[in-house]
């Protein structure tokens, strides 16, 4: 199962789950207390027949949770992962992308990959409703659907807005949608991305970013997604209409600067508005507020 399938792992309660045992003693604490304290029975009236009725939505989201790599468990015990150092409230999300895209988990697979498709969409009319991402989905990936359905589309929009892979809106009247835009969470990236260095060249920039995020070009997972499918198809050295609106956002943030040299390799940046040929990208040690 993954954050797709288990409809009780929303953002909002994993977070809620976290931040409990991040101020537990030792980030450790009782499962059945933690289930206790996250839903208390006294809120739930109308479950009074079963006595553990209303404890199935907290144990589906810490379950969910060890599946990660959030929690782990150990006995009647849980607590905050060992992998991930230095986890605050404030790069919850960071770290959770971090443990989706482990090599060494392969649980939210399903999220990445229906991910990678969501990026390869044109930001100006990408399917923001489950309606639409129907019929996109039927269009380009056929019968599989990368399985996904209503429910899961609803999972897949809580946790792209929260992971910051885009974000929701509406206009009145009618349903909200999302759209991709994954500026905020390569901002979030663009300290590990860039490390000690101020300047990296555009293609080393592109692979760091495929490495730490496959759901980006030249990353394995989006890679795969394309070769199966024939989905995006760009000219050599020319990125996606998404993640070039991304770095134009970024760059108009004032937290990277996009230059391009004449003798240098060059990346095409065109995201249907306004193209840009660049070469190396500099890191002004800020980026666009988490939110």
């Amino acid at each position: 199962m993954s954050v797709l399938n288990q409809i009780y792992a929303t953002p909002s309660r994993v977070r809620g789950a976290y931040r409990l045992v991040l101020n537990s003693d030792q980030h450790k604490l009782n499962r059945k207390t933690a289930e206790e304290i996250l839903s208390p029975q006294s809120l739930q009236p109308d479950v009074n027949h079963d006595k553990f009725e209303h404890l199935k939505m907290i144990r589906g989201v810490i379950n969910e949770t060890i599946k990660m790599g959030l929690f782990e468990a150990n006995g009647e015990e849980i607590s905050l992962t060992k992998q991930l150092e230095g986890m605050t409230d404030e790069n919850l999300a960071l770290n959770i992308i971090r443990l989706f895209t482990s090599e060494e988990n392969n649980e939210n697979d399903d999220f990445l990959r229906l991910m990678s498709w969501f990026l390869m969409q044109d930001p100006y009319c990408a399917p923001g409703t489950w309606d639409e991402a129907n019929i996109a989905l039927e269009k380009q990936i056929g019968g599989s659907m990368l399985g996904c359905n209503d429910n899961r589309f609803g999972q897949f929009t809580h946790w792209l807005v929260f992971l910051g892979f885009g974000w929701r809106y509406s206009f009145k009247g009618e349903r909200d949608k999302i759209t991709p835009d994954p500026s905020k969470l390569i901002s979030m990236f663009l300290p590990l991305i860039f490390e000690d260095n101020e300047i990296l060249s555009i293609q080393e920039f592109i692979q760091k970013l495929a490495t730490l995020c496959p759901v980006f070009e030249e990353g394995k997972i989006r890679t795969e997604i394309n070769q199966e499918y024939q989905i995006e198809s760009l000219p050599p050295k020319h990125l996606s209409k998404v993640t070039s609106f991304a770095l134009f956002h970024l760059g108009e943030q004032e937290s990277i600067e996009l230059a391009s040299k004449s003798d240098a390799d060059l990346y095409v940046l065109s995201d249907g508005d306004k193209e840009q040929r660049v070469s190396e990208i500099k890191w002004n040690g800020r980026g666009v507020p988490q939110g």
